[in-house]
């Protein structure tokens, strides 16, 4: 039992490590502008950490350790911490978590949900195909293997396949979070979901060159 839990640790021990030291940089970039802009002198005012910790009903200390970019290993807010902070800084307490490989596929799906509202090649035109079936089936499994559809003819690589067991459990899951978020939108709102979701699920993407159906490799 104890080897088990040791291996568990070894294998979120990196993202773990992400995931703090990017909390720590959010915060410390969000409360660098929180105070707003001056009226008199127009500059970016920062919120003071004594004023965090007032509006977020937690104590300098706690705050004082949160935004310490010399050890980030000390980082490790509760969710309602998060939500305390969140809610101090008017963000949301989930982009405080985000990590640059995070924003990086947010805008890759951004980028590609533009090239498929603005192009209307061969390619395009089927990959929007997919995400109008997503959005037409009313069987909620299909719906979201609509997802790994999408991703599978986005890179023109079949990832229903063993070793990527790991790919796939991540895009299915991104996308039914993301249908499921929007399941009482319109269609359009559904559609992107489904594209949205798939591509941040598609998170192992990062480790090499994503190929561009468009023309390019980002």
């Amino acid at each position: 039992m104890a080897s088990e839990r040791k291996n568990t640790e070894r294998k979120h021990a990196r993202l773990y490590a992400e995931v703090q030291e990017s909390f720590v940089a959010n915060l410390i970039r969000a409360r660098r502008v929180a105070g707003g802009v001056d009226v008199k002198t127009g500059d970016i005012q920062q919120m003071q950490k004594s004023q965090l910790a007032s509006e977020s009903e937690l104590s300098n200390g706690t705050v004082t350790k949160l935004t310490s970019a010399a050890d980030t290993q000390d980082a490790k807010p509760d969710l309602e911490t998060l939500c305390k902070l969140g809610y101090a800084l008017n963000v949301s307490p989930a982009f405080l978590l985000m990590t640059p490989r995070d924003w990086n596929l947010l805008l890759q799906a951004f980028g590609t949900i533009q090239n498929l509202t603005d192009s209307n090649g061969e390619d395009e035109r089927y990959l929007v195909q997919v995400l109008e079936e997503a959005t037409d089936s009313q069987n909620v499994n299909e719906s979201v293997k609509s997802g790994l559809k999408f991703v599978e003819q986005m890179h023109r690589e079949p990832y229903s396949t063993l070793d990527r067991a790991r790919q796939q459990m991540g895009i299915l899951a991104m996308t039914a979070m993301a249908q499921g978020s929007v399941k009482l939108q319109g269609a359009a709102s559904r559609k992107y979901a489904t594209a949205i979701g798939a591509i941040l699920g598609d998170r192992e993407v990062n480790s090499k060159p994503i190929p561009d159906f468009f023309g390019e490799t980002q």
